[in-house]
């Protein structure tokens, strides 16, 4: 699927510069940051093999801008930084971090379900703040997708506020659209990668806590989880009423047909996409505080909100049921992504940021 997306930018008239990152690679990098005071993260995905090509590209080509997404490719817009001192090129580096992935681990080992990952993330919590907070410092800006991951940021020590910017996720509405087919009776969905261990924790959540409540009050709802790589605790648990998908190719295919998007989620960190993609699909949606922590829809006017499983399940009773309520909901948490999410302002906004930093 990689391979695949490198081809279809390369098409597009993108120069693509890429690297394998082999398995043993990746155990390598780990193995040597846990000897370091760097985070596994941040070492995860390092392959000399790419710095000498962004070096070369460096060199030889000339840039207006440089951006580093993520905290797995801080490294690389560290490197690049250096090479362009050596060059004598300014150049401005931003780092899209995205997300304040130490927030995520203070949660993590408060809700996980995974012992390993609660294992992960102590001896991980303290150097990734170091490193996050570093960064800040290191780039000519941040990018974070809402407000509360910046004032995450913002609140580890050393961080420079100033340079953390905003930027929102956007949806492709033209592609998570409401459909013309009928939807199917009384079946809740959740979607998200089910490697990710938020969203494990959340479907065993749903599963073991929320639909039993639910199937008190309907005995023939179903639920799909949809998402790739769901671990053996997950798929056990599919029968006639649990549907465990796995990967899916069009995820189309499963917003449309559904009556209403769960999001039960416990922790996590950024925009949930899987909650935008549903309301943008006229699909609507109920949803933990957690998982609406960045975003500004309205409870009771564009979508539906429950604070436990007591609550989320009484709330799913009520969309499945009440046809009236479940229209306007469909309708209104269209309205609220056209108005908040789409790509075409957040492009406008980092456009605007890329040009100030080129002028200055």
């Amino acid at each position: 699927m990689e391979f695949a997306a490198l081809e279809q930018w390369r098409a597009g008239g993108i120069n693509v510069i890429a690297e394998p990152l082999p398995r043993v690679r990746s155990v390598r990098n780990v193995a040597s940051a846990l000897l370091s005071a760097e985070p596994m993260q941040a070492a995860y995905c390092w392959q000399p093999s790419l710095v000498s090509r962004i070096a070369n590209a460096l060199e030889t080509a000339a840039f207006d801008v440089i951006q580093v997404e993520h905290l797995r490719g801080a490294r690389y817009g560290l490197e690049a930084l250096e090479r362009l001192n050596v060059l004598r090129k300014t150049i401005p580096v931003f780092w899209d971090s995205v997300d304040c992935i130490s927030h995520l681990f203070e949660q993590t080992q408060l809700y996980s379900v995974q012992r390993t990952r609660r294992w992960i993330t102590r001896i991980e919590l303290e150097r990734t703040r170091r490193f996050e907070a570093r960064m800040t410092r290191s780039f000519a800006q941040t990018f974070v997708v809402s407000e509360p991951e910046r004032r995450a940021f913002c609140e580890l020590p050393g961080a420079q506020c100033e340079g953390i910017t905003v930027l929102p996720n956007g949806v492709a509405l033209d592609y998570f659209a409401p459909s013309d087919i009928q939807r199917d009776a009384a079946t809740v969905l959740m979607t998200g990668k089910m490697s990710y261990h938020a969203n494990v924790t959340a479907a065993l959540y749903l599963l073991d806590e929320i639909m039993p409540r639910v199937w008190q009050a309907l005995p023939d709802a179903r639920v799909c989880i949809a998402g790739q790589n769901p671990p053996a605790a997950l798929t056990a648990r599919a029968n006639e009423r649990i549907e465990i998908t796995g990967y899916v190719a069009d995820l189309r295919a499963y917003l449309n047909r559904a009556t209403v998007a769960c999001a039960p989620l416990l922790y996590g960190a950024g925009t949930q996409n899987k909650v935008l993609e549903a309301m943008a699909s006229g699909l609507a949606v109920v949803a933990t505080p957690q998982a609406l922590a960045a975003l500004g829809a309205a409870p009771e006017h564009d979508l539906l909100a429950g604070q436990d499983a007591e609550e989320i399940s009484a709330q799913l009773v009520r969309v499945i049921t009440d046809e009236t309520l479940r229209r306007r909901l469909e309708i209104n948490g269209r309205r609220y992504v056209q108005a908040h999410h789409s790509w075409a302002a957040s492009a406008e906004q980092l456009i605007r940021i890329y040009r100030q930093n080129i002028s200055d």
